[in-house]
């Protein structure tokens, strides 16, 4: 089985490859809210320098599924369309 090398906050971490890819969606989660509270920034600040919903922010933090739509300000949730 493989693995995925990843480095957060200066430390080397190792990620088995499971086909699954919820442990690399809670780590990305936790890496975006460090860095955001780092940089003094709320959901609402950090959704408007990236063009998305504060929604978004928050899913992405809570390592949350479903499709993200860069750009559209409107998030698109399971089952629904945008606009």
């Amino acid at each position: 089985m493989g693995h995925a090398d990843l480095n957060a906050g200066g430390k080397q971490m190792v990620i088995p490859a499971t086909g699954s890819p919820t442990v690399p969606r809670m780590i990305l989660g936790r890496q975006l809210e460090t860095l955001r509270e780092r940089a003094g920034l709320s959901h609402e600040q950090a959704a408007e320098t990236i063009l998305a919903s504060a929604w978004t922010i928050r899913r992405i933090e809570l390592a949350e599924g479903g499709r993200l739509c860069p750009g559209d300000r409107s998030p698109v949730r399971p089952g629904r369309t945008s606009r």
